[in-house]
C-alpha cells in the first residue's frame, strides 16, 4: 500500500511550489523544488527505516500524492481558461446579469 505519510508531504510540498512559484524569482525557485524534495526524500526514508513501509510503498506514496497536486493544479487551470470572461463592475456598483425591464402604467 502506498505511504500516506510520504503522499501527504508530496502533495503539500507540490501544492506549496506551485502556489509560490509566481512570487519567487527565477534564482530562489530551484531552491524550492529542491527544498520540497528533501522534506519529501526525509519522510520516505523516515518510512523505511521506522520499518513501517517498503522503498516500494513511499514511491508509490511519492507518486500518488504529486499526482493528486498536479492533476488538481491542471484540472483548475484547464477550468479557470475556459471559463467565460467577466467584464469588470465598477467599485459601488451591483452587477445585474438580467436587466430589469421597465415599470408597466397601471390600470386603474
Amino acid at each position: 500500500f502506498p505511504s500516506g505519510h510520504v503522499a501527504n508531504a508530496a502533495t503539500a510540498t507540490t501544492v506549496l511550489v506551485i502556489l509560490l512559484w509566481p512570487l519567487l524569482s527565477r534564482q530562489s525557485r530551484p531552491y524550492a523544488v529542491a527544498l520540497a524534495a528533501v522534506v519529501v526524500l526525509l519522510t520516505a526514508l523516515d518510512r523505511v527505516y521506522l520499518g513501517v513501509h517498503f522503498p516500494s510503498d513511499t514511491v508509490a506514496g511519492v507518486l500518488v500524492g504529486c499526482g493528486i497536486a498536479v492533476a488538481s493544479f491542471l484540472g483548475y487551470w484547464g477550468w479557470r481558461r475556459n471559463r467565460p470572461s467577466t467584464p469588470a463592475t465598477p467599485p459601488g456598483t451591483t452587477p445585474t446579469a438580467i436587466p430589469t425591464p421597465p415599470p408597466q402604467p397601471s390600470e386603474a
